[in-house]
């Protein structure tokens, strides 16, 4: 059973979590300096006869709206690297690698591309432009030529073949082969008959 998230977990411990392209985008908001939004509320949208005292009132309210914003903002930027770090640990758990999530990411991405209506377009018009070309006479009569030429090379590769084996058919039933045969087989059995030893009556073993 899980256990009940603490405060840390909801909203960040005092460990700032690691900089991100959203802490960059959040930094820059928060780096506008506050003399620049003075001067735009006190520029346009403000009433033309507003006195001093009311705008100051204003201003007054507006940097306490600023301050409630970026409050709320540090608040969802702790619990944002909280659960950053959380997931990052149950993937480990898990034994999800960068590696794995990339290959997951990409295949993803090639899914959502391929299931597009840019990507039907395209392939739908690839699809059309290859029966056009399939459909021509230049295309026709080059498939012709290299259906015969595939044709005439797998003949000829057969028609060598069994020439080969007529011609070692032949060399084997010729007189010369079947005599060279012989002279083999006389030949061996003279070097066995030499190589057994005799015994001591003069037989061989």
């Amino acid at each position: 059973m899980s256990a009940t998230p603490t405060d840390d977990a909801l909203y960040g411990s005092d460990k700032a979590p690691e900089k991100s392209f959203l802490d960059d985008i959040l930094s820059f908001i928060d780096s506008s300096p506050s003399t620049e939004l003075a001067d735009s509320a006190s520029g346009v949208g403000s009433p033309l006869d507003e006195s001093p005292e009311e705008r100051e009132g204003r201003l007054a309210a507006l940097k306490e709206e600023l301050e409630k914003v970026e409050s709320e903002i540090n608040m969802l930027r702790g619990v944002l690297g909280s659960k950053i770090r959380h997931a990052t640990e149950l993937k480990r758990q898990l034994g999800i690698t960068p590696f794995q999530e990339f290959k997951q990411d990409l295949q993803l991405g090639i899914q959502q591309i391929k299931s597009s209506d840019s990507y039907q377009k395209t392939n739908d018009t690839l699809h059309q432009f290859n029966e056009k070309i399939s459909q021509t006479q230049a295309y026709q009569k080059t498939s012709a030529v290299v259906k015969t030429a595939s044709e005439k090379t797998t003949s000829a590769i057969n028609s060598m073949g069994q020439a080969v084996a007529r011609k070692l058919s032949n060399v084997k039933n010729s007189q010369t082969f079947k005599s060279f045969d012989e002279k083999v087989h006389t030949t061996y059995a003279t070097v066995k008959q030499w190589s057994v030893p005799e015994n001591e009556d003069g037989t061989s073993s």
